[in-house]
């Protein structure tokens, strides 16, 4: 519970005052609760979707839920999307590009990487014509998973920092726990069909870990960022292609 509880604090701002007696391996440990700490992002998310699905448009409701994803997390990870995007197209080499993540201030190619990942959700959730309910409460899970499996199979860009942090202490027991976790909620809601989307998970994680491995040594704290928000793409044309072609 003590890691559920610290996973929540680091990964939103849900005001949680509760003090923590913690150790450096809980933040790894505890990814194992990241799908579940998705779920609770995820509810939150859809009950404004719901409410202003109902007393306005489809397109207002997918903004405010995009919104309150936003506010909820604090933008964590979008901040990580535009600091490696930032990198990767600085024309650096690996040791420039980890320079460049660690600059605070966010650059063009940043912007645009954030902005383009707004507007294709934006599209993406509009698009989709079966059970939203389902999408907006099982992306943010399987993209969470995604973070997990990326800890679990890679090595850390840097001896010091966030990745670190987490991938040392990150192994497959760690990711299974977080598989079964992340399956349990989404199998009530998708059924046999979850276990397509938990190896979506698995094969974007890997895919993105290997690029990162060949640009820039590893995964760091950005990085991780910039995978939850490629693989919430993912996954919404990956629901988009289940609920509109099958």
């Amino acid at each position: 519970m003590k890691r559920f509880i610290l996973m929540l604090q680091f990964t939103t701002r849900l005001p949680i005052p509760i003090q923590l007696d913690i150790k450096e391996e809980d933040f790894g440990k505890g990814t194992v609760f990241f799908p579940l700490v998705g779920l609770i992002i995820g509810v939150i998310s859809f009950g404004l979707f719901y409410f202003f699905d109902f007393i306005g448009s489809r397109l207002l409701a997918v903004l405010m839920l995009i919104l309150g994803e936003i506010i909820v997390t604090g933008g964590l990870h979008y901040d990580g999307l535009g600091d490696t995007f930032d990198a990767l197209y600085s024309g650096k080499t690996r040791e420039g590009m980890l320079e460049v993540m660690k600059d605070s201030r966010l650059g063009t190619h940043g912007v645009l990487a954030i902005i383009l990942n707004i507007l294709l959700k934006i599209a993406l959730y509009a698009s989709i014509r079966g059970r939203l309910m389902c999408v907006i409460i099982c992306v943010p899970m399987f993209s969470r998973l995604m973070i997990v499996y990326g800890g679990a199979f890679s090595k850390p860009a840097r001896k010091q920092g966030l990745g670190n942090l987490f991938i040392s202490y990150i192994t497959i027991k760690e990711a299974v726990i977080a598989t079964i976790l992340a399956l349990i909620p989404s199998f009530y809601f998708l059924k046999w069909v979850s276990f397509f989307f938990v190896m979506l998970s698995f094969a974007v994680s890997l895919g993105v870990a290997s690029f990162f491995k060949n640009k820039i040594g590893g995964m760091t704290g950005d990085t991780f960022g910039a995978l939850n928000e490629i693989g919430q793409i993912i996954m919404l044309f990956g629901f988009l292609i289940y609920y509109n072609l099958f």
